[in-house]
């Protein structure tokens, strides 16, 4: 058995893979198709970049799990619309989402649209991993982790850190010795310390260490190629 988190880093993706013993590895991939030549026989995979787009408005996952974050609501960002992600450049994105949703983008959300449309187009070209491979978020994990409770400190801060490998180490006792290792093994430049962590979180999610997987709404609405925009996040222990 595997479970694999993926998080977006500066490198392309981070990898936590773990068996069903506990035992882990991480690694980086530029590319997303790697990552599955990499793991093909993995049981779940939960990653943090949008899945599914709308065509109009905002998605329903986005936001009701901003309602659930509370104060660690901006965590979740707006995901743009279809032709948004799909323009050829910032300035037409933002012109084309205010066109359809009354806003422009923001220049962080349009730096991960290659992602974006990277990870769709796997989907799209191998539909086997439709509904295998799942959407999540760092911070709803931690949120369903730690009892319904928002964490209290950012995640670009020591506190921050300290506090979300604490709440792992609880359930994932090996958390800290893979996040040292991670640290250690990859230049900042390639994986910041937040992408381990958020990484190490989504494959502890996808584990059989936390119980099933809820889906963030509870029916998830289907984007234009059937694809499901959802959140998912472990439910209980």
């Amino acid at each position: 058995m595997q479970f694999i988190g993926v998080d977006s880093c500066k490198k392309g993706w981070f990898v936590v893979a773990l068996n069903v013993s506990l035992n882990w590895e991480v690694g980086v991939f530029e590319d997303f198709g790697k990552v599955i030549s990499k793991y093909s026989s993995f049981d779940n995979l939960l990653i943090d970049i949008p899945i599914g787009l709308a065509s109009k408005g905002n998605r329903t996952c986005d936001l009701e799990a901003r309602r659930y974050l509370g104060r660690r609501g901006t965590s979740v960002f707006t995901v743009p619309s279809r032709r948004a992600v799909y323009s050829s450049d910032y300035e037409g994105a933002c012109r084309v989402n205010r066109l359809i949703n009354g806003k422009k983008i923001s220049k962080q959300t349009w730096n991960i649209v290659p992602k974006i449309k990277q990870l769709e187009k796997f989907l799209v070209s191998n539909t086997y991993y439709l509904n295998k491979i799942r959407e999540s978020h760092p911070e709803i994990c931690f949120w369903a982790l730690s009892d319904s409770k928002p964490m209290q400190s950012s995640k670009k801060t020591p506190d921050g850190i300290i506090e979300r490998l604490e709440l792992m180490k609880g359930i994932f006792p090996k958390a800290e010795i893979l996040f040292k290792h991670s640290k250690q093994k990859f230049k900042r430049s390639e994986v910041s310390k937040d992408d381990i962590v958020d990484a190490l979180v989504l494959a502890i999610s996808a584990s059989n260490l936390t119980g099933s997987l809820a889906s963030i709404p509870e029916n998830p609405p289907k984007d234009e190629f059937g694809i499901e925009m959802e959140i998912v996040y472990p439910s209980k222990f």
